[in-house]
């Protein structure tokens, strides 16, 4: 039996709903943790690029690519986020960071709603919802560092975040507080410390929780139903 296409009902050539499908969500969830392993260790000229442009730009490809429709609406959104990612590197804290922070919650989360439409419409747990489903909780984690970084752009007299060591809050910081907030891991060397950021993170918190339970439930529900024999 073959597997499940994700790609190339109707809208795609073939061979590359194929290519896709086969590797495309491998390729997703690595630039993914690129992302988050590779950035630290770049400059910041060259961090943007690297990281997020090229993991958004990836994103579009995989996931728009199925319908016209969702090609052309995350083509809208990701290629002024694509813009607003490049120009901010030049504009930290102006319009362009604001912008970036706009349109890349935007952009992300319409993939994870996709990204959660197809497995959740799926009727068997293949690969590529496994590796969907890994994506979709990194993304969260993105959206919710940009979330973060708004509220410190609102709240310009006092940092959403309290900072241990460093002096300064960069968007690396919001990414590895995230991940410690979605994975209620509390390490407290950074803490929210405004009523909008804590109850971000509260929020964040709940949702990584209610993701992975709701997840792990749907995906050995598919697997069992697909396991029953079927009955005459």
């Amino acid at each position: 039996m073959t597997a499940r296409l994700w790609f190339g009902q109707a809208d795609m050539p073939p061979g590359l709903a194929r290519a896709i499908n086969d590797y495309g969500y491998w390729a997703l969830l690595i630039s993914l943790l690129l992302t988050f392993v590779a950035s630290p260790f770049l400059g910041p000229e060259v961090r943007l690029y690297n990281a997020f442009v090229v993991t958004s730009m990836v994103l579009a490809l995989l996931v728009a690519s199925n319908t016209w429709l969702r090609l052309v609406a995350c083509t809208c959104v990701g290629l002024p986020f694509l813009v607003a990612s490049i120009a901010h590197s030049s504009d930290a804290g102006g319009i362009w960071y604001a912008a970036f922070l706009v349109l890349g919650t935007c952009f992300f989360s319409l993939v994870v709603g996709i990204l959660l439409k197809n497995i959740f419409t799926g009727t068997r747990g293949t690969t590529n919802d496994l590796l969907a489903a890994a994506s979709v909780y990194l993304c969260l984690a993105v959206i919710w560092a940009m979330l973060f970084g708004l509220v410190g752009m609102f709240e310009p007299n006092q940092a959403p975040i309290r900072i241990g060591v460093a002096s300064t809050l960069d968007f690396d910081d919001l990414i590895y507080f995230s991940i410690v907030t979605l994975t209620t891991l509390g390490y407290g060397d950074l803490a929210p410390i405004t009523p909008v950021a804590k109850s971000l993170a509260a929020v964040e918190a709940l949702v990584g929780q209610i993701y992975l339970t709701v997840l792990v439930a749907r995906l050995v529900g598919m697997n069992i139903e697909h396991s029953q024999p079927a009955k005459d």
